[in-house]
């Protein structure tokens, strides 16, 4: 149940956003699990470059599971954060960890991506409904930067004519 907060939506609202946002938390750490398992396991052609970059991209979602998780907080309730319980409640497939081409751990990163931006455009929609114009307006940025993040992958699983899985917010 929502507590006192300075949001001016409702408490109801405030606990479907917040309830929506949690969700997205346990995408985030799913997200960040996703990529440092490629990370560490990837190998063959293009491995260093994409080592590095698989760490890099996962860099970033501990730092946005912070800000969902304040934001969740902002609103007046609680924020979910046991990793085990809460990464259970992603959809994003988690994979066994194998030695595989470092392309085939770009392929499943990507497929994380493309379940990652179609929840949070769930959640800005949720927000939308709601009347949380500031955690869609976060959404909005977040958004942006993650299809950005997920176009630098694409050119590594192009095929010989040139195309390219669909991305995030291409369908």
């Amino acid at each position: 149940m929502a507590r006192r907060s300075l949001s001016p939506l409702d408490p109801a609202a405030r606990q479907r956003v917040a309830d929506s946002l949690n969700q997205r938390v346990a995408d985030t750490y799913a997200m960040y699990a996703l990529l440092k398992t490629a990370h560490w396991n990837g190998e063959g052609p293009g491995f260093i470059g994409l080592h590095k970059f698989f760490d890099e991209l996962a860099s970033e979602f501990p730092e946005r599971a912070d800000a969902m998780s304040e934001r969740v907080m902002g609103l007046g309730c609680p924020a979910t954060g046991a990793l085990p319980e809460t990464v259970a409640k992603s959809p994003i497939a988690a994979f066994q960890p194998t030695f595989v081409s470092v392309i085939e751990y770009v392929t499943r990163v990507l497929a994380g991506y493309d379940v990652y931006d179609a929840a949070l455009r769930a959640t800005r929609l949720v927000s939308i409904q709601m009347g949380d114009r500031e955690t869609a307006q976060y959404l909005d940025a977040l958004l942006l930067d993650v299809e950005h993040d997920a176009a630098l992958l694409v050119p590594h699983v192009s095929d010989s004519a040139g195309t390219s899985p669909s991305r995030p917010g291409t369908r």
